[in-house]
This record gives C-alpha cells, structure tokens and sequence, in this order.
C-alpha cells in the first residue's frame, strides 16, 4: 500500500472513532480527484461542485461502513459515478418548458391561450400532469401524490403528453398538415 493511501486510510479511521477535524484534510487531499472523475460524467462543472458535495456527504452519513482494507478514494469513485447516472438519468426524462409554447403561438398570444392550446390536445389527465408540472411547478412525487396515482403512472402521462405537444409543434412549425 502506497504511503498516500495508507494515510488517508489513517485519516479514515480516525474519523471513524470521532475525530472530525481530520475531514478537512481528507477531503482537500481527494477533492480533485472526485471532481473531475464526476466532471468527466456529468460534463458539467457547476453540477460536478453539487454531485462533489453529494459524494462527500453521503460518504460521511456511510464512514462507519467503511472498512481499513478498503479504499476510500474507491468508495468516492464509486459513490461519485452512481450520484453522476443517476443524475443523467433524471435529466434524461426532463423536458424543456421552452418547448411548448412558441410554436403555437404568435408573439401576442396570451398565457392563458396556452392552457386552452394543452387541454384541446391532450386527454384530460395528461393536461392535468402537465399543468401540474408547469404552471404550479409541482414535482412528478407531488402530482401522483395530489392525483393519487403512481409516481412511474404520472410521469408516463407527462412523457406521453410531451411527445403529443412535440409531434404539434414540429406540425405548426414545418406547416405539414398531417
């Protein structure tokens, strides 16, 4: 073992029996490390310092769990590669709400026509999750909670709804009649 490694597990293990003060030093010794391996994830800096702070903290909630044969810095690695996917996986299901107001409506149209314009196209409760979801910026969590559904029922409903808005928009904005 490394002399590096072998003080940061001696760090480690002095935070496991109650010795915070050593976290400083833990954490300015593997920082860069992290970062950029979450950095190289995620490319993106600013979510990489959030998804940095993630890593660590779960790291401490978990310091217990640690075993000395262990590395530290691989239990990082690890821990900072499944907060970066599932960080992707969340932004993957997101959608944009600039995608659906400005191809069905001139630049005077009012907010409320939007509405009228998502409530004509879509089935009453795919219009409710969606209005949910944009116009009272509830979370997927609180929409199945308020319409008491399941959570992977109303982000269907949502991913549904939005391929429906996507498919009119591409229609207004090519001026194919299909």
């Amino acid at each position: 073992m490394n002399e590096e490694l072998q003080h940061l597990n001696n760090l480690v293990t002095r935070m496991q029996a109650g010795d915070k003060s050593c976290f400083s030093e833990f954490y300015e010794r593997t920082k860069k490390f992290i970062y950029f391996s979450i950095v190289k994830l995620v490319d993106d800096y600013s979510i990489g310092e959030d998804l940095l702070q993630e890593t660590y903290i779960y790291f401490l909630e978990h310091l217990s769990k640690i075993k000395p044969t262990e590395s530290p810095v691989g239990f990082l690695l690890i821990t900072g590669k499944h907060l970066s996917i599932d960080y992707l996986r969340k932004r993957q299901r997101e959608v944009s709400v600039d995608e659906i107001p400005s191809a069905f409506f001139s630049e005077d149209a009012k907010p409320q026509g939007i509405v009228e314009e998502v409530k004509r196209l879509l089935k009453k409760e795919e219009a409710a999750v969606v209005l949910l979801h944009h116009n009272e910026d509830m979370t997927f969590k609180e929409i199945a909670t308020y319409l008491n559904k399941p959570l992977g029922t109303v982000q269907w409903q949502y991913n549904e709804a939005m391929k429906k808005l996507r498919k009119e928009i591409s229609k207004d904005a090519y001026g194919s009649g299909n």
